[in-house]
């Protein structure tokens, strides 16, 4: 039989200790989110379901014996593209905010235009530069984004050349790692799906890859006083919920299939590249375990994609 003294007492335990240790509480909660994370089932693409499928292209080791030390010249990657099948969308998650050493930038932005590709920015703290939001944003509700989202000082964008030459920009980044955010303790579990740099708002890497797959021209937005965000939508699509910030949690069950950068790569995907050469890359944690960043905004688009939607856990929650 229950004792209900001592469900009690325990209840103002965990109370007590939520008011003097609230970190102790916030790290058993997302200790168990994360668990309940690890054990949903793995899901693999369903030719059926209608959304494109995600595939991971791996700058691995093979490549670097192919074609030399990090970075690649960009006529490697020009010539890449124009390889592979126009089908595809090409999404690079590396930042190439300065010019080309060996002179390729002119040759890769020719192979850009000429495929349907999406570039990355970083945010950045030591810096106010960066070029402005690739595309415009329309805000409904009444409230304020900027008072909203996350900010920093600076973007590290693409150089000129390759920015316009391609499809879109999207900032890859997750929410800070700090108390009171679901990735406080560096384990990501969230990202901003737009963030406010200087006054102006810039989408995620996602929502530009989701934006231009679909042919859409700009997304928009619902931002209450209230509130906060309450979703971002892109063109005619459904709304995607986000968190008052933004911010959207990933869902990492995902399987995805990957080819390494040398291989010949499948048609009519949606291409994400990253570097996993060992000393040229830089994992993550995540509540799958350690991930390389592609993986990670693979995970982000897909879940963007899905529509799949769940909240940080309730436990002793005031």
């Amino acid at each position: 039989m229950y004792s209900w003294k001592s469900v009690l007492i325990t209840i103002g335990l965990l109370f007590t200790l939520k008011i003097w240790n609230p970190m102790f509480i916030e790290n058993i909660s997302w200790s168990w989110f994360d668990y309940l994370h690890s054990t949903h089932s793995v899901e693999e693409y369903n030719p059926d379901s209608g959304l494109p499928e995600i595939v991971l292209v791996d700058i691995d080791e093979k490549s670097v014996e192919v074609h030399g030390q990090l970075p690649f010249p960009r006529t490697i990657y020009a010539n890449k593209l124009l390889e592979e099948h126009y089908s595809n969308t090409y999404v690079f998650t590396q930042v190439f905010s300065e010019p080309d050493r060996f002179g390729g930038d002119e040759e890769f932005a020719g192979a850009l235009v000429n495929r349907l590709s999406i570039l990355a920015s970083a945010p950045t703290i030591q810096t106010e530069k960066g070029s402005s939001p690739f595309v415009g944003t329309s805000t409904l509700g009444g409230g304020d984004v900027k008072n909203a989202v996350w900010g920093t000082l600076g973007v590290l964008s693409p150089i000129p050349v390759l920015e316009g030459n391609t499809y879109g920009v999207g900032v890859t980044t997750a929410t800070p790692s700090i108390s009171g955010t679901p990735n406080f303790d560096g384990t990501i579990r969230s990202a901003p799906l737009l963030m406010q740099v200087n006054g102006d708002v810039y989408p995620s890497l996602a929502v530009e890859v989701l934006r231009a797959y679909t042919g859409e021209e700009s997304y928009q937005l619902k931002v209450t006083d209230e509130v906060g965000v309450e979703w971002v939508r892109i063109g005619r699509q459904p709304p995607i919920a986000t968190t008052p910030q933004g911010d959207l949690m990933i869902s990492y069950w995902n399987k995805f299939k990957r080819y390494s950068f040398t291989d010949t790569l499948p048609e009519n995907v949606i291409l994400v590249f990253g570097v996993t050469a060992e000393g040229y890359n830089n994992p993550v944690s995540t509540p799958m375990g350690v991930m390389y960043p592609h993986e990670v905004q693979a995970n982000l688009i897909q879940t963007a994609l899905t529509g799949v939607k769940y909240s940080n856990p309730t436990f002793l929650n005031s």
